[in-house]
């Protein structure tokens, strides 16, 4: 979907630290588990959308 100069592909690992992070701490802000799995759909299909 998305056609990103590989340069631009940081340590994926990395990327997906910082977002798990981000996630973790909005997840234990709040107390809605509708939030936390529309969230966490969105968190899987932002990865799966990379092309190399």
């Amino acid at each position: 979907m998305y056609n990103f100069p590989f340069s631009f592909l940081l340590d994926l690992n990395e990327l997906r630290l910082t977002q798990n992070l981000i996630f973790y701490k909005l997840n234990k802000s709040t107390k809605n588990q509708g939030l936390k799995q529309h969230f966490g759909v969105v968190n899987l299909i932002s990865f799966n959308n990379f092309e190399y």
